[in-house]
């Protein structure tokens, strides 16, 4: 993970891939204990919410990690 996080688009040289790292896979793992154990429907989101949640967080660790204006 940390090796592909390094070779994304528009990093910094000072970017600290081990905490972007970090970062990306709790932030994963975080979701898929979420889905895994239903709480997001016993707290009350929607199933349209759920079903759309994998997509959405991947696109903002995307964004985060490379995207444009990512800051060091």
């Amino acid at each position: 993970l940390r090796e592909a996080i390094e070779k994304l688009p528009g990093r910094s040289p000072h970017s600290d891939a081990d905490q972007d790292a970090m970062f990306a896979w709790s932030v994963v793992h975080g979701l898929a204990s979420i889905q895994q154990t239903h709480a997001a429907e016993q707290v009350g989101f929607g199933k349209s919410t759920i079903v759309k949640a994998s997509a959405h967080t991947l696109t903002l660790i995307g964004a985060a990690l490379g995207g444009p204006g990512r800051k060091a």
